[in-house]
């Protein structure tokens, strides 16, 4: 309050010092300053206010930010860690029955999605459908092969040159010089769909792609002196082995059951080839480095 009469002494005492056009040119400058010097400061009031709710609003949205990449950074590795499982304990395993299924010189090897199923169903659940109708259609044509196998047995056995026990066998053996390069088994010939001289030829260019010329030993199992038990004789060699495999393969051929054994092992084959196909494309798939701890999935008697 002193204050104030003090400034009004002032002014009074300047008015009377002033000239009256100077002084409303004063007044008018003087309330000017005043009243910007108060919007200066109620600008800043408010500004400082607003301030604030934008800080409390950033660090909001930077709190949410972090935890949406902290989120997505822990799915991600988890789906990672989920696919390296899936890869080791999956995929690498029926790749390799899905090979063999294409190799007519191999034994069907569908167990393993039967395995699988029983030991892991928390990972065989998170196989693609198509992928597992692929095992099953595998598994299903395996067991339909497995009926076949005595029946096509005993229809070569039948054929045999030799003895007529029933563990005789005829069978051809590849030869370099006085060196067997490994036998011809006639249901793996069957199975192949070939001819003698085609199988041969793939067989050698495979196992032994150096070795250009050898010949064909036919052995077949006959009685042995005194009627106790078969030794194996050489019957022929590379003619009588293409015309004996010819004439089996035609016996084979009229055979229902031949026939249907044969065509699924070449279904078997199709099926491996694209199941091969398929994991070939669920292993290019991002996965956690061999040091990450398993996908943790609910049944997972592994942790």
């Amino acid at each position: 309050m002193v204050r104030f009469r003090k400034l009004r002494r002032f002014w009074e005492s300047l008015s009377s010092i002033v000239p009256s056009e100077v002084k409303a040119q004063l007044a008018f400058f003087l309330g000017l300053i005043v009243g910007g010097v108060l919007s200066i400061i109620a600008f800043i009031l408010l500004f400082s206010s607003f301030l604030f709710g934008a800080l409390q609003a950033l660090v909001a949205a930077g709190t949410l930010a972090l935890a949406g990449v902290t989120s997505y950074v822990t799915i991600r590795d988890r789906r990672e860690a989920l696919a390296r499982e899936l890869a080791d304990r999956v995929y690498v395993p029926m790749r390799k029955d899905a090979l063999a299924w294409q190799n007519p010189e191999s034994l069907p090897h569908s167990w393993t999605w039967d395995h699988l199923e029983g030991t892991t169903p928390y990972l065989t659940a998170k196989v693609p459908s198509d992928l597992r109708n692929l095992f099953e259609s595998a598994r299903s044509i395996d067991r339909e092969i497995s009926l076949y196998n005595k029946a096509i047995y005993d229809f070569i056995r039948s054929q045999s040159l030799g003895s007529k026990v029933q563990s005789s066998r005829t069978f051809v053996r590849i030869m370099k010089g006085n060196e067997s390069m490994g036998d011809v088994d006639m249901t793996y010939l069957w199975r192949s769909g070939k001819t003698l001289e085609q199988w041969v030829a793939d067989y050698m260019a495979q196992s032994y792609p150096l070795i250009k010329e050898w010949r064909l030993d036919l052995w077949t199992d006959v009685d042995a002196p005194g009627g106790t038990g078969t030794v194996q004789k050489l019957v022929g060699e590379t003619k009588a082995s293409i015309e004996y495999c010819d004439n089996l393969l035609k016996f084979l051929a009229s055979k229902p059951e031949a026939i249907t054994y044969q065509r699924r092992y070449k279904e078997l084959a199709e099926v491996g080839a694209k199941a091969v196909e398929r994991i070939g494309k669920e292993l290019r798939k991002p996965v956690a480095p061999m040091s990450s701890s398993p996908a943790k999935e609910p049944g997972n008697p592994f942790g």
